[in-house]
């Protein structure tokens, strides 16, 4: 019993005095009470709460406060020129220790690389993402689409011809489909077979990763390995990396057999290596394709280091846009007014061929859809927080910031301060016209983040999203069912409503 309680004695006074090595600097700001070990933890419950507690306390305790976690101390805050000079400073470059949980996913990949490795790596992936290569994934959104409206027909009622759905579950698979094939260059078929453990492993590991932060008995492997979380997660992590490990080995075998030389290192290589005659634009060029391709200094990237990348895209490319979707419909759903200007704008460009499949300069045309869209992601962000790490001391007015301090950036809060968006509890799209988003500081809306480590993936997601929405509103009006469903918004690290995202649908006449 004595040696119990030295050990913990001892372990109380180091984690005390690393805590005040990181608050020493920060004696001016406020914060919820901490204590031993769990910090300021017991903020965190119910977790279903959190979201909006932090925007709470940030009315408590000012735009800036502290507060402790386990295993670091640190800062929140919603002051737009601090969170701009953390987006855009090199001592804040690398991700929280918060995002460690996902590392056994996604390894070394773009989202949690850190300084060197990761200017290197965003550098060697840039050119994958040329908008010759993002236009030919309108093909894609197109098959997809048209497979998710049929699903979305079946249920509708024959007789009075029209239906509730939970559209969140439909557009889930059929972003499953998109990112799927555009990533890995192979059909997943999910909107068809939504029992796929592919599917089941992908929910899981993004709906576990919150579990893990709120959860002390996860942060040990010796406590974490108790519970019956930790063997899904060991399921789901073989089915994922079995299934990306396969395709790109079949993959490199392939393009082997195919003799394909070309080395991708800049956006002139991406070109000539789609437009091949025998390759090219005429079998579509999957993201697994171009990073087979691609080197650094010279070397080709090894199949874990493509997996990283893949997984990475998979993780940020399918959550994150499906849910911006389904919210952006759900608003849509309850704003009619705004869903006879989406309408009018939809007939303008598709005239009397309502069915026919949309092209990259439909997508551009789109202004007032992208708007809408705009407006659902701040009032839904699909990643409502962020967290950095700080690498070097820095100086922000008169708080002394200390390596190693954790700040985080609850953006969903930002979004609703009214003094970014007046009246921020009202849907208005046209707060994103130009005149009008030129009158905000620019870190005032951060859907894709910003700064160095913004989304490399955001012109994707954008295509991807009005794609799929003009898709579903040119074949369905949509309204509210009766009595209004209302989401359940649980904390997470991808907002997504826990009972589902409720609304009716009717065969719009064109």
């Amino acid at each position: 019993m004595f040696i119990v309680l030295a050990v913990t004695l001892v372990l109380y006074l180091l984690w005390r005095w690393y805590l005040n090595g990181i608050l020493c600097g920060l004696k001016s700001l406020r914060g919820p009470a901490s204590y031993p070990f769990i910090g300021s933890l017991m903020t965190c419950y119910p977790v279903s709460t959190l979201m909006t507690r932090l925007g709470d306390m940030c009315n408590i305790y000012g735009k800036t406060y502290k507060m402790t976690i386990p295993w670091t101390a640190g800062i929140v805050t919603i002051d737009l020129d601090l969170v701009e000079y953390i987006l855009t400073s090199q001592a804040t470059i690398n991700k929280s220790i918060l995002y460690i949980f996902l590392k056994e996913w996604l390894g070394d990949g773009l989202l949690l690389s850190k300084s060197a490795k990761w200017r290197l790596r965003r550098k060697t992936i840039t050119p994958t993402f040329h908008f010759k290569v993002l236009d030919q994934f309108v093909q894609v959104f197109n098959k997809n689409n048209q497979i998710l409206v049929q699903q979305l027909q079946k249920s509708i009622d024959k007789q009075d011809g029209a239906g509730v759905v939970n559209i969140a579950h439909y557009v889930t698979l059929a972003a499953m489909d998109n990112i799927v094939e555009t990533a890995m260059g192979t059909s997943m078929n999910s909107q068809l077979n939504d029992q796929s453990d592919y599917v089941w492993a992908t929910k899981f590991m993004t709906a576990n990763i919150y579990d893990h932060i709120v959860n002390p008995i996860t942060y040990l492997k010796a406590t974490y390995i108790f519970t019956p979380a930790y063997w899904k997660e060991r399921k789901a992590l073989k089915i994922l990396k079995e299934y990306t490990m396969s395709l790109i080995k079949s993959r490199r075998e392939a393009l082997s057999k195919e003799n394909k030389s070309t080395l991708i290192n800049n956006n002139a290589d991406v070109e000539t290596y789609i437009n091949d005659e025998d390759f090219g634009i005429k079998k579509k060029t999957a993201f697994l394709d171009l990073l087979l391709q691609t080197t650094i200094d010279g070397k080709p990237l090894s199949d874990e280091d493509i997996m990283e990348e893949v997984d990475t895209f998979m993780f940020e490319g399918h959550d994150t846009v499906s849910a911006a979707i389904s919210f952006t419909l759900f608003c849509i759903a309850q704003h009619p007014d705004i869903q006879s200007k989406v309408i009018e704008e939809q007939r303008s460009i598709f005239a009397n061929e309502p069915d026919r499949n949309i092209t990259s300069e439909d997508l551009k045309n789109m202004t007032f859809l992208e708007m809408v869209i705009k407006e659902g992601l701040r009032f839904y962000p699909s990643v409502p927080s962020i967290a950095r790490n700080v690498s070097e001391d820095f100086h922000y007015k008169d708080i002394h910031v200390r390596k190693g301090t954790t700040i985080a950036i609850p953006i969903l809060t930002i979004h609703k301060d009214p003094s970014n968006f007046p009246n921020p509890e009202k849907f208005i799209p046209e707060r994103f016209l130009p005149a009008e988003q030129s009158k905000r500081h620019a870190f005032a809306f951060l859907p894709f983040s910003a700064g160095h480590r913004n989304c490399i993936g955001q012109r994707f997601a954008m295509m991807e999203m009005k794609a799929t929405i003009s898709k579903v509103c040119r074949h369905f009006e949509l309204g509210m069912t009766n009595p209004p469903h209302e989401c359940i918004l649980p904390s997470a690290v991808v907002l997504m409503s826990k009972n589902g995202v409720n609304l009716t649908i009717k065969t719009r006449k064109w």
